[in-house]
């Protein structure tokens, strides 16, 4: 699967044990998806690049001291072939969560007594240590677990972007993740002057005891808000995750809510946008 930690700090004591990094948006066409976000939302596009599947690009929507990262991920034709099935299935929209782990291990063991087995664990290489649970263990979307020791992003990685906006079109030649040279996507035109926050991810979830117990209790998530009604959880970075109690209701993300969004933008690649503090 595709993608990789957006702010990846060095190892060592300053690296949350466990911090939520991204969601991943599944689209047909990242070019289009990228557009709105820069042009649309005012987002910082800070590194792109491709695994087997996929090809994919993680932006800030925010700056560097508040909001959220989120990550366009299209389907590319070399490896696996999870993404053409998955927008076949179910079209443009939230496709994962993202969590950085500081030690993978510990935490897989915990997450098996917790009865929950991965759907799938790719482990052998320690630079990129990964493992993904189900939807149906996760409150309707997947989630990807991953620890790396390659030092492969830093914290001025999103000033770094900036500093190279100047530079237009020949910006993204400086923005692959990887070791290719330059980059595969084109430049998405001009960022808006106004920036959007991605404040919370929304989501409905059928049980908000079972909710808590894995993003709370396994995944380290700290509750901010907690009624019968509504769960909100939040990581050290400032990713947070809002589930509302909704037993009828198809699980998984139901909108992401954003702060100075723009009037009349209310939907990227099939996920709902609204503005922070509006019902789901």
């Amino acid at each position: 699967m595709c993608g990789g930690p957006t702010a990846w700090r060095d190892p060592g004591a300053e690296q949350p044990p466990i911090d939520l990094d991204h969601i991943g948006i599944a689209t047909d066409e990242v070019a289009r998806g990228l557009r709105e976000l820069a042009g649309g939302l005012g987002a910082t596009v800070i590194y792109g690049g491709h695994a087997p599947g996929c090809r994919y690009i993680v932006s800030r929507v925010g700056d560097a001291g508040a909001g959220m990262d989120l990550e366009l991920l299209e389907p590319h034709p070399d490896g696996e072939q999870f993404l053409p099935a998955f927008l076949a299935r179910r079209g443009c929209g939230p496709h994962h969560l993202s969590f950085l782990v500081r030690d993978l291990d510990p935490l897989l063991e915990r997450v098996r007594a917790a009865g929950i087995e991965p759907a799938v664990q790719r482990t052998e290489d320690p630079l990129w240590r990964e493992v993904f649970v189900r939807s149906a263990d996760a409150a309707g979307i997947v989630v990807q677990l991953a620890q790396t020791t390659g030092g492969l992003r830093s914290d001025d990685a999103f000033a770094a972007a900036r500093a190279e906006e100047w530079r237009g079109a020949a910006a993204t030649q400086r923005q692959a993740w990887t070791n290719e040279t330059g980059s595969w996507w084109e430049w998405p035109g001009p960022r808006a002057a106004e920036t959007a926050f991605l404040v919370r991810v929304a989501f409905a979830a059928r049980d908000l005891d079972r909710v808590e117990r894995f993003y709370g209790d396994l995944l380290g998530g700290e509750v901010v808000e907690r009624t019968a009604a509504r769960l909100e959880l939040r990581w050290p970075r400032g990713g947070t995750l809002r589930f509302a109690h909704a037993p009828d209701a198809r699980e998984g993300v139901a909108q992401l809510e954003l702060d100075r969004l723009p009037a009349g933008r209310d939907e990227l690649e099939g996920a709902r946008l609204v503005a922070a503090g509006e019902g789901a």
